[in-house]
C-alpha cells in the first residue's frame, strides 16, 4: 500500500495554492475596452493577466457564462491593437463598493493567433509596459 506521508505527497498537497492555473498571472495597471454579441461596449480596468486568462475591476456585473471581446488598444500585435475573445468566469462585487465588481475571464483560444496576441499582452505586462 501506497504511504502518502512517507513519499512526501501529503505534504505536496497541503502547501499547493488552491488556485490551479495553467499560465501565470501577472499584475497590469492598464484600461481595457470590451464588447459583447448584443452592440453593447465600455471599459474596465486590468488587475492581472495572464496567456489563459485575465481579472478585470468593473462598474457593471457579467453573469458567467457570456463571451466577450476584449481590446487592448496600447498593446499592439502584427501593428494592430490586441483583440481577444473571452468568456467570464465569475463575477463579484467588491466589498468596499457594491457598485464595483470584480471579474475573472478566460481567454478562447479558437483563432491560431489568440495565444500570440494574449502573449503580447502578458509581455507587456511583466516588462512595464503601457
Amino acid at each position: 500500500m501506497l504511504n502518502l506521508i512517507e513519499d512526501g505527497t501529503l505534504e505536496i498537497l497541503r502547501n499547493m495554492p488552491s488556485e490551479r492555473r495553467i499560465f501565470t498571472r501577472v499584475p497590469f495597471r492598464q484600461t481595457i475596452l470590451w464588447r459583447n454579441a448584443f452592440g453593447e461596449s465600455g471599459s474596465a480596468k486590468i488587475l492581472n493577466v495572464g496567456r489563459s486568462g485575465l481579472c478585470l475591476s468593473l462598474s457593471l456585473y457579467f453573469r458567467p457564462g457570456p463571451a466577450l471581446m476584449f481590446t487592448f488598444e496600447d498593446v499592439l500585435y502584427k501593428g494592430r491593437p490586441v483583440e481577444v475573445p473571452a468568456l467570464t468566469v465569475w463575477c463579484r462585487s467588491d466589498a468596499d463598493d457594491r457598485e464595483s465588481f470584480t471579474a475573472g475571464f478566460s481567454v478562447v483560444h479558437g483563432e491560431p493567433n489568440t495565444l500570440a496576441a494574449i502573449s503580447e499582452v502578458f509581455y507587456a505586462a511583466l516588462h512595464g509596459q503601457p
